[in-house]
Formats: structure tokens, sequence, C-alpha cells
């Protein structure tokens, strides 16, 4: 169940930052690297805005075209491979990298005017993963990511080095609860560019999700209901959690 959260959180971001549809009458043409959670995506994506076309771009031929087949016949939408990343990002209005690389994949000399950057994964020291170039991270005018802090207890590299180089300030970076709740602002104007970078996991997302699915369930009276004494120790006549 934990790419449900996961996938909500990215698709929040969609519904908060990119422009009106207005702005170009061929609607949303995101455009997305494929990896096995993206699918969940797709279709979050496409249920938060009106998605018309979708660019895929991955570095296996053979692994794009059936991305691409499989969702067009999911979704309805049209989806179409494309060669290069280049070629996916340009024109488009949402580019989402969801890559299990360690340099970037996107650069910010394709970005349009307006357009909306998902980076998926996170990193640490150990792992220095970064999807986006200097020059996105330069021309994005909203920068958000889930929590603030991971970026320097992991040392991340999509933003710990930038943050040394006076690329971008700590000030500058806003975390997702604080746009949901309106302590930071949502898009200026028609042509910033936002991004958001999904650095960590959120407990408080797992256990939103969790509760519910808890309650469908409920409501539709499914599932196994468990003894709360499975996940309890106790001693004398107390209980504690594990």
């Amino acid at each position: 169940m934990t790419w449900i959260p996961a996938t909500s959180w990215r698709s929040w971001t969609i519904t908060l930052s990119p422009r009106s549809a207005s702005a170009r009458p061929a609607a949303w043409r995101p455009s997305i690297s494929p990896e096995k959670r993206l699918e969940s995506w797709g279709c979050a994506a496409a249920a938060v805005r009106l998605l018309k076309k979708v660019k895929v771009y991955s570095p296996t031929k053979e692994n794009r075209e059936r991305f691409a087949k499989e969702m067009s016949a999911r979704t309805g939408l049209e989806v179409v491979p494309v060669g290069t990343a280049e070629e996916a990002v340009r024109g488009s209005d949402i580019v989402t990298a969801a890559t299990n690389t360690v340099e970037p994949v996107v650069e910010g000399r394709w970005l349009e005017e307006g357009t909306h950057v998902n980076s998926i994964v996170g990193g640490d020291s150990y792992l220095p993963r970064r999807e986006l170039d200097d020059e996105t991270i330069r021309r994005a005018g909203l920068i958000v990511v889930g929590y603030k802090p991971q970026i320097f207890l992991d040392r991340q590299a999509e933003f710990a080095d930038r943050l040394e180089r006076g690329l971008v300030k700590a000030e500058d970076l806003h975390e997702l609860g604080e746009l949901l709740t309106g302590k930071c602002r949502g898009r200026k104007d028609e042509k910033e560019i936002t991004l958001f970078k999904n650095n960590t996991g959120m407990g408080i997302q797992f256990a939103a999700t969790a509760r519910k699915v808890y309650d469908k369930a409920r409501q539709k009276g499914i599932g196994t209901e468990l003894p709360l004494d499975l996940f309890m120790t106790r001693r004398g006549d107390r209980s504690y959690s594990p």
C-alpha cells in the first residue's frame, strides 16, 4: 500500500502548482520517464488534471513503447513514446522524472515558461540521486519539498551541494504542508516555473491513507479483523505498542 500515499503526495502538487488549462489550448502534455510505480502516478495525474497527451521517455526503447501502449489502454489518453529526454520535456506543461539516475536527466533550458516539474526520487550521501540540472533549480520560482530537514540529514544531492554553492537559499525551499495550508504562496503567475521534489516519505501520509483504507474496508465489510493483542506488548496490567 506504500505507493498510494506517495502517488497522492505528488498528485497534490499538480493540482496546486500548474498554470490554468486555458494557458495552452492543447491542454496538459506531461512528459514522464517510466518506472514500475509511475503507472499509478499517470492515472492519478489524469484524475486531477485535464490531460490530453502524455509523452514518455525511457532509454530502453522496448520499455517506453510497452509503457505507452499499456497506459493508453488503461487511461484512454494519447500516450506517445519519444526517443530523447529533451523531446519529452520540450513543449510539456508538466514534467515528471522518475528515474534511478545519479546524473541529471532534465535540463532547465528545455523547460517552457509556466511548466510544473516533479522529481520523484530522493537520495542521500550514499546514493546521490540527482534528476535535475542546475538550470532547472535556478529557473524555478517556487520550489516545494516534502520535508526540508531531510535534505540536511541525508545530504541529499539535489539540494545540499546547491545550497552550499549558493545556487538556492534554504528560505527559498518550502514544504508541501506549508503549501497545502497556505503558509507559502502558490504559483505567482502563468509564466512561473514551479518544482516539487519528493525528497522523502512522511509518516502522516501513510497514517492518513491507512485510515481511509480501513474505513472503506469496514463500510464494504471486507478484510479480516485482527485482535489488538497481536500488536501490543503486555507487562503486568499495562499494555504497550511494540
